[in-house]
């Protein structure tokens, strides 16, 4: 997915714009979530803040 949004701006940061726009863009979210730290956690972070469904298959649970 490359919306528009993701090229304005530094080129470093196209995967977070990415992933924001797709959190804000979905109904739920599917994770695989290790570590409380990093760019998917920050985005199910952002989804659970939206109130999205989320689905973390990792069997050892984060809490959000």
């Amino acid at each position: 997915i490359c919306p528009e949004e993701i090229f304005e701006g530094p080129a470093r940061f196209a995967i977070t714009r990415r992933n924001h726009y797709m959190v804000e863009n979905c109904d739920a979210v599917i994770c695989y979530i290790e570590y409380e730290k990093g760019g998917a956690y920050k985005a199910v972070k952002l989804a659970s803040k939206l109130n999205k469904q989320i689905s973390n298959t990792n069997p050892i649970k984060i809490f959000l």
